[in-house]
């Protein structure tokens, strides 16, 4: 995908609105945009939840993601894999302590250094950490999370990774289900906000 990170968005993030937290990291940033994106800034641990393979590879894995067939979900399987879909986790309880109205589905654009991928919100996370996602997502970004032999995971990526969310974007392109539907949903949502 071509980047599309732009000076606009930057001066959008620059005038957000600063809000506390309590997450860890510590350092990590939380910002509530003008058009009602949300923008957060911190690193990214591996979620391995979803994947058929998520107890072998993840000590703390899980086969069940927060978005499933039962509210939204149809694509494969039915829990969204790590393994083939780029989706992110927001902290248990983020709407409630920043008054936001995320829901499952709802897209983001995601980015480190150059490389940017657009992915959908599929996991609740621990209510005390932020910065998490989808071994396709920290894949996409292009760090490895992978042991030599490729059976466990035991990375994620360090502090720096920033997320655009587009919250009830869900409510307007509906889910993606594949990971091209994915990028074509996410770049009708970040136009919608900055601008094709």
């Amino acid at each position: 995908m071509a980047n599309i990170w732009s000076a606009k968005v930057e001066q959008t993030i620059a005038a957000g609105n600063y809000v506390a937290h309590h997450y860890i990291p510590s350092e990590s940033v939380v910002k509530m945009l003008a058009g009602g994106a949300i923008y957060i800034k911190s690193d990214m641990d591996t979620d391995a939840d979803g994947s058929p393979r998520a107890k072998q590879i993840d000590p703390f894995g899980l086969l069940e993601t927060s978005l499933s067939t039962d509210n939204g979900w149809t694509g494969d399987g039915r829990f969204v894999n790590s393994e083939t879909i780029p989706y992110y986790v927001l902290p248990g309880r983020f709407n409630a302590v920043f008054g936001t109205r995320c829901k499952l589905g709802d897209l983001a654009l995601v980015r480190r250094r150059a490389a940017e991928i657009f992915a959908i919100y599929a996991d609740v996370g621990p209510k005390t950490k932020i910065g998490e996602g989808s071994i396709k997502l920290v894949e996409s970004l292009g760090a490895n999370p992978w042991n030599g032999a490729k059976t466990k995971i035991i990375s994620g990526i360090d502090f720096g990774v920033d997320y655009l969310i587009f919250p009830r974007s869900s409510e307007i392109f509906g889910i993606p289900k594949t990971f091209d539907d994915i990028q074509t949903a996410g770049r009708l949502a970040f136009d919608q906000m900055f601008g094709g």
